[in-house]
C-alpha cells in the first residue's frame, strides 16, 4: 500500500490517540505542550475502561462506542473543572524580557517551580523572552525558542520514522516477530468480537482460553482507528503514530524537569531520535506493541506527574486528577511501566518526601512523621505481599533469558546503545558521542545540584539494564518486571539520558558563548564564532554519527522482508498469494491447521479465516499433557494415517482446512521444535487440494470423514 494512501488513516488514528486526552486535560485547565504531549495517556486510560466497560454491558467496542466513552470523559473532566474553578484558577503563561523568573524551591534531588512567581530569583538569558514557568511546571519560552523546539520536534519525528519506513517498505508488510504475530491477529480478534477488554477480550488467543488478563488498551485504538481495513496496516500505521507522544513527551518531560534551561528542550528529542532500542527494536523485531505504546506515553505522563507533584501541586485537585488519569493509561496499556514510571520518577517523589519528612521533625511535629513512616512502610509490605501472591508477577520476574557478556560489556554496550535483540552490524562506537554529553549532564546535575533526580533515574535503568544482561548473575531478580530483558530497559534508559545529554550540550553551548565574551574587542568575528561553532559541531556530529539509519532501517528489514528476518521468514510471497485468496477459496467457516511458524498463523489476519495456532508457537497452551488435542496436533500430526488420536484431535479443535510449506531451514524459513508435527505431512492420500504457489499448499482435510 502506497505511503500517501493512508495519510488520511494516520491523520484518524493521531486524532483518536490525541484529541480525547487533550479536550479532558484542557477542560482540568493543563495547558500547552504539556497537554499535548499527555494526552495520549488519558486516551488510553478512557478507551481501556470504557472498553471493559462495554464487555461487562455487552456493547460492542467501535468507533461509535470509543468517542461515545471519549464524550463522556469529557462531561466528567468538565463537571471537574467547572466545580473546581474558583479554588484553581487557570494558569497564566507569562513572558518577560531578558529574564527567567524560577519561583523554584528544592523538591527531592532537583527544582521544580512553585505555583506563582513569590520569591521568583531573575536569571539573566540571552534568549530575549525566556523562559517563565507556569502553573503546571513547564516553561513559557520565547518565539525564537518556542520555533526552535517546534522544528526539533518536526525534525526528531522525522528521522525516527524514516528508517521505519524504508525498511518497512510498505505498510501492508506483515510484521514476523513472534510478538507482532500475536497482536495482529488480536486486532482481527478484536474486530471480530467486539470485545477489547484487558479483561478476558483476548483469551482466545490462547488455545485453551486459559488468559483472563491481558493489556488490551492499544489493541482497543487500533483496532477501531477510522479508514483502516487491513489490520496489518493498522497495525504498522500505530508505530508511526507513536512516535509523535514519544517525541513530545521528552520536549514536555525536559520543559518541567529541567525548566530554567529552555534549550534541553530542543536538543532533548533530537538525542531521542539517534537511539535504536526504541522505537526501532522494540516496535519491528520484538513487535512488542503495546509494551511500544506505554513506553511512548511514559515521558509525557510523567512531566504530567511532576507538574502535579511540584511544591503546593498537592493544592491542585484537577491536575492532579490529570497526573492520575495519565499515570492510569501508562498502566493499562501496559502494567509493567507503572515499575518504569516509578524508576524514572521515583527519585524526585522519595527524596523530596524524604527532606518534607525532615523539615517536620525539625519543626517539633515528629508524631507525624512517624505516623507517615508507618504508613509508608505497611503500604510497601502490602505492596510486596500482593505482588509475591500474583502469579502473572511471579511469572514474568521468573522468566529466564540468556546473558549478553560481562557486567563491563553490557555496561559498555548499553552507553554505545548496541542493540541487544538479535544480530546486527553496528560501529564500534555507535552512540558513544552522544553518552558523552549525556554523562556531562549528569556530572553537571551534581555540581549545581539541579535536577539530580534525572541522572539518578539513568543511572538506575543502566543499573537494571546491566544486571538483566550481565553475566555471572548478580541481583538479576530487580529486572524482573521487565522480563529481565535489556532491550526493554534499554527503551526506558533513553528518556533520561536525552534530557541529560541535551543538558550536557546546553552547558557546552553556554560555555563556549561565555568564552567567546571573553575575547578581546579587538578579536574578529570570524574568532569569536569559533568557541561556539565548535560545539555546535560537537553536537551535529553526535546527532549525524548516532542517528545510524542504514543499522535502524537494516533492523527493520530483519523483522519485515521475507529472506533477511533474523529468526527464519514465517510469510513470503507464495504464503501471501495462497493466503490473499482463501476469502474465495475458503469457505466462511473453515478453521485452518498448520504450522503457525510456516506462515498458518496469519490465516487469520490475512485470511480471514479461524486458525487453531494463532501464534508462532504452542507454549502459549501452558499444557504439558501431550494428550491434548492441540499439542498432539502440533507433534504428531503428520501420524494422521495411522494414529488414530489424531483424527480425535482434528474433531475436538475443528480444523477442517491444512496449510502446509515445504520450505525448511535451508530455504530460510522458520521451522520450530514446538510444532514439527505440521510439516512434512504425506498430502497423496486424505487430502483434497484447494490451492497451490510454490512451496505452500492449502488442503481440505478428508482423511478424519
Amino acid at each position: 500500500m502506497a505511503w500517501w494512501a493512508v495519510s488520511a488513516a494516520a491523520a484518524g488514528m493521531a486524532m483518536l490517540l490525541f484529541a480525547p486526552g487533550w479536550l479532558c486535560l484542557r477542560l482540568l485547565r493543563v495547558r500547552g505542550v504539556l497537554a499535548v504531549a499527555a494526552a495520549p495517556s488519558v486516551t488510553l486510560a478512557v478507551l481501556a475502561l470504557a472498553a471493559v466497560v462495554s464487555s461487562f454491558l455487552g456493547v460492542r467496542w467501535s468507533l461509535a462506542s470509543a468517542l461515545v466513552a471519549a464524550l463522556a470523559a469529557a462531561l466528567v473532566a468538565g463537571a471537574v473543572g467547572w466545580l473546581t474553578r474558583g479554588r484553581h484558577p487557570p494558569a497564566s503563561i507569562r513572558r518577560e524580557s531578558g529574564t527567567v523568573r524560577t519561583g523554584s524551591v528544592p523538591v527531592g534531588m532537583g527544582a521544580l517551580p512553585a505555583p506563582g512567581t513569590e520569591g521568583t530569583t531573575a536569571v539573566p538569558t540571552r534568549d530575549g523572552a525566556a523562559a517563565v514557568p507556569t502553573r503546571e511546571g513547564t516553561a513559557a519560552m520565547s518565539p525564537r525558542l518556542i520555533a526552535a523546539t517546534a522544528a526539533a520536534v518536526v525534525v526528531a519525528v522525522g528521522f525516527t520514522c524514516l528508517p521505519l519506513a524504508r525498511g518497512m517498505e510498505h505498510l501492508s508488510a506483515p510484521l514476523q516477530s513472534w510478538d507482532g504475530i500475536f497482536h495482529v491477529n488480536a486486532l482481527a480478534l478484536v474486530r471480530e468480537t467486539g470485545n477489547a477488554s484487558s479483561l478476558g477480550g483476548l483469551a482466545p488467543m490462547y488455545p485453551l482460553h486459559d488468559a483472563t488478563y491481558y493489556p488490551a488498551a492499544w489493541h482497543a485504538l487500533v483496532a477501531v482507528a477510522p479508514g483502516l481495513s487491513s489490520v496489518v496496516v493498522a497495525a504498522n500505521l500505530s508505530t508511526f503514530v507513536l512516535v509523535l507522544p514519544w517525541i513530545l513527551g521528552i520536549t514536555a518531560l525536559a520543559t518541567v524537569a529541567i525548566p530554567h534551561r529552555p534549550r534541553v528542550a530542543v536538543l532533548a528529542p533530537l538525542f531521542a531520535a539517534t537511539y535504536i532500542a526504541f522505537p526501532v527494536i522494540t516496535m519491528t523485531v520484538q513487535g512488542q506493541w503495546p509494551y511500544g505504546a506505554s513506553i511512548a506515553l511514559l515521558p509525557g505522563a510523567a512531566a504530567l506527574v511532576l507538574a502535579a507533584l511540584r511544591p503546593g501541586g498537592a493544592r491542585s485537585l484537577p491536575l492532579l486528577l490529570a497526573a492520575a488519569a495519565a499515570t492510569a493509561g501508562v498502566a493499562l496499556a501496559h502494567a509493567t511501566s507503572v515499575f518504569s514510571l516509578i524508576v524514572l520518577v521515583g527519585p524526585w517523589i522519595v527524596v523530596g518526601a524524604v527532606q518534607h519528612e525532615r523539615q517536620r521533625w525539625r519543626a517539633g511535629r515528629r508524631h507525624e512523621v512517624i505516623r507517615d513512616a508507618v504508613l509508608a512502610g505497611l503500604g510497601l509490605a502490602i505492596v510486596v505481599v500482593v505482588l509475591s501472591q500474583s502469579s502473572v508477577f511471579g511469572s514474568v520476574v521468573g522468566f529466564n533469558r540468556r546473558y549478553f557478556g560481562s557486567h563491563a560489556g553490557v555496561f559498555f554496550n548499553a552507553l554505545r546503545d548496541k542493540a541487544t535483540f538479535g544480530r546486527y552490524p553496528s560501529t564500534w562506537i555507535g552512540n558513544l558521542l552522544v553518552a558523552a554529553f549525556a554523562v556531562a549532564g549528569a556530572v553537571l546535575t551534581f555540581r549545581r545540584r539541579e535536577a539530580r533526580w534525572v541522572a539518578v533515574a539513568w543511572g538506575s535503568f543502566l543499573l537494571l539494564w546491566v544486571v538483566a544482561g550481565g553475566s555471572p548473575p548478580f541481583l538479576r531478580w530487580l529486572a524482573g518486571p521487565w522480563w529481565t530483558e535489556p532491550s526493554r530497559l534499554a527503551s526506558l534508559a533513553i528518556i533520561p539520558a536525552s534530557l541529560l545529554a541535551g543538558l550536557g550540550a546546553d552547558a557546552a553551548l553556554r560555555a563556549g558563548a561565555e568564552r567567546a565574551a571573553r575575547l578581546p574587542s579587538a578579536a574578529s568575528a570570524t574568532r569569536r564564532a569559533v568557541p561556539v561553532g565548535a560545539v555546535v559541531l560537537a553536537i551535529v556530529a553526535a546527532l549525524g554519527m548516532g542517528a545510524r539509519l542504514g543499522t535502524k532501517e537494516r533492523v527493520v528489514e530483519s523483522a519485515y522482508v521475507p529472506g533477511r528476518i533474523t529468526y527464519g521468514t514465517v510469510l513470503d510471497a507464495d504464503d501471501a498469494a495462497v493466503l490473499s485468496r482463501m476469502p474465495q477459496t475458503l469457505p466462511a467457516d473453515a478453521v485452518v491447521l498448520g504450522d503457525p511458524a510456516g506462515g498458518a498463523a496469519y490465516a487469520y489476519a490475512i485470511g480471514h479465516r479461524h486458525v487453531v495456532f494463532p501464534q508462532l508457537t504452542v507454549a502459549a497452551i501452558r499444557s504439558p499433557d501431550p494428550r491434548e488435542p492441540h499439542v498432539l496436533l502440533a507433534m504428531h500430526f503428520n501420524r494422521i494415517h495411522w494414529d488414530a488420536r489424531v483424527c480425535d484431535a482434528v474433531r475436538a479443535v475443528g480444523a477442517t482446512y491444512f496449510y502446509q510449506d515445504t520450505a525448511g531451514d535451508a530455504q530460510g524459513d522458520k521451522v520450530s521444535d514446538t510444532t514439527l508435527g505440521l510439516r512434512n505431512v504425506d498430502t497423496s492420500r486424505g487430502f483434497e487440494l484447494v490451492d497451490r504457489a510454490g512451496t505452500v499448499s492449502l488442503w481440505r482435510i478428508t482423511a478424519c470423514g
